[in-house]
């Protein structure tokens, strides 16, 4: 299994090399003609937040026959603008036919059109084709009437479909605090750099006591307590660097090279964490030294799979919906990670069936009836963690008002340690360790 693990993590890396996660961000949209274009999730601004926005290269192109040039008309319904949004209400069927520029509400606020671009273009350049602005930058910012969450969206309301726009632009989202200073997380989001410092001195502690408990009972230590060793450090490490991303990206609106060490040590944690959980499930170590064929697919299958379709969700909150079919593409890795949550409970069902089996076949109907308990409570245990985790903490997150978004977070992560606790108190090398005693017995 190392060749296609080593291979998909130098394919994830070099993918990731090239992005920068922060709230100063650059899009670029080529020849798109869609009606509405998500540019930027929703962002929770407060009072004097402010979204700033940089366009360079923007042109309109016609895609068919000759529209007679592109007038004032035409550019003034093309643009950019800011409207408020949760995250599962963003879709464009929000504005149905209506054109967003055309609204009149004060919380819609247009940055600029087309209009005002070729009229700086005219200005500094003569008269040049009409519609392309060449290296021309155009800057624009707005500050919300109202507090909320709002997204950013560029609006083609030429319903014909005849025209395309193309522009690069950098944006930068950010709120007011204490002495004018920028803070570029979304409110709902300040509390997130205490809460993974948190987790990591919490996940640091848990292994100096595992790694302690190892040593102290080193003769009933099995080679999964030290996958489990890893499997912790590599949690801290995660929780370390998402503590220094949302730090720097708080004060500089850059990740400063964290989200970097946050991709590997997520990509790593990963691996670990379903191989951890796949050879608990089949007793390997401590009641049988190998892998059956079955639990070997799963691992090799399933497991790196499961590690891309997380790493693929990651490039897509960065790559930000304005790529078409991002909804898409989310919904389906979010798919796969679900599906594959499940598969690793197949060696966990094979395991209960087998001793279910052996406990009316084979004499020793006390000791398997003690490993099949054990096996149950560790599937439920499983099961409980991948619903909490994958369903329960998305309700959260589309339920929450945008200042407690945070919460959502915080729920996903204490039921993290929660896991983690129960899973290591249950299998902890210890001499009264029913499930490691056992192990001395007839093989699963």
């Amino acid at each position: 299994m190392a060749r296609p693990l080593a291979a998909l993590a130098a394919a994830v890396l070099l993918a990731l090399a090239g992005l920068a996660a922060g709230r100063i961000t650059h899009r670029a949209i080529a020849h798109d003609p869609r009606p509405l274009i998500i540019v930027e999730m929703p962002f929770g601004f407060g009072a004097g937040g402010r979204v700033e926005v940089q366009v360079r290269d923007a042109a309109v192109h016609v895609s068919l026959g000759n529209l007679g040039g592109l007038g004032p008309e035409l550019l003034g319904r093309l643009g950019l603008f800011i409207a408020p949004a949760r995250e599962d209400t963003v879709m464009a069927e929000q504005y149905g036919d209506e054109c967003p520029l055309d609204r009149m509400d004060s919380r819609v606020l247009v940055l600029f059109n087309h209009t005002g671009i070729q009229e700086q273009v005219n200005s500094s350049r003569g008269t040049p084709e009409a519609g392309a602005s060449g290296d021309l930058v155009v800057s624009a910012g707005v500050t919300p009437s109202l507090p909320g969450q709002y997204a950013l969206y560029y609006a083609n309301c030429n319903k014909l479909g005849l025209l395309q726009v193309s522009f690069t632009a950098r944006i930068e989202e950010y709120n007011q605090v204490a002495g004018g200073r920028k803070d570029y997380l979304s409110v709902g989001e300040t509390e997130l750099p205490s809460l993974y410092t948190g987790m990591f001195l919490v996940f640091s502690l848990m292994a100096a006591a595992w790694a302690y408990l190892c040593w102290k009972e080193r003769h009933n230590v099995h080679n999964i307590h030290y996958l489990m060793m890893v499997l912790i450090v590599f949690r801290a490490l995660t929780y370390l660097a998402e503590a220094g991303m949302q730090h720097y990206i708080r004060a500089t609106g850059d990740p400063s090279g964290w989200n970097i060490a946050y991709y590997i040590f997520t990509f790593f944690r990963g691996i670990m964490f379903f191989t951890v959980l796949v050879l608990i499930g089949t007793g390997w170590s401590y009641v049988k030294p190998f892998v059956g064929e079955k639990e070997k697919k799963i691992l090799v299958v399933v497991i790196p799979l499961q590690v891309f379709a997380n790493i693929a969700i990651i490039v897509l909150d960065e790559a930000s919906p304005v790529r078409e079919s991002w909804f898409e593409w989310k919904d389906m890795f979010r798919l796969v990670d679900i599906v594959c949550c499940c598969a690793i409970l197949f060696p966990i069902v094979w395991s209960i069936k087998h001793l279910r089996e052996g406990a009316e076949s084979d004499g020793k109907a006390a000791v398997n009836m003690e490993k099949l308990t054990l096996f149950r409570q560790f599937y439920v245990l499983v099961v409980v963690y991948i619903y909490f985790t994958r369903i329960i903490v998305y309700l959260l997150q589309t339920t929450l008002s945008f200042e407690q978004s945070w919460m959502s977070n915080a729920a996903e992560e204490l039921a993290t340690l929660t896991f983690y606790l129960l899973v290591g108190i249950k299998f902890r090398p210890h001499s009264e360790n029913r499930y490691f005693r056992l192990a001395s017995d007839a093989a699963v």
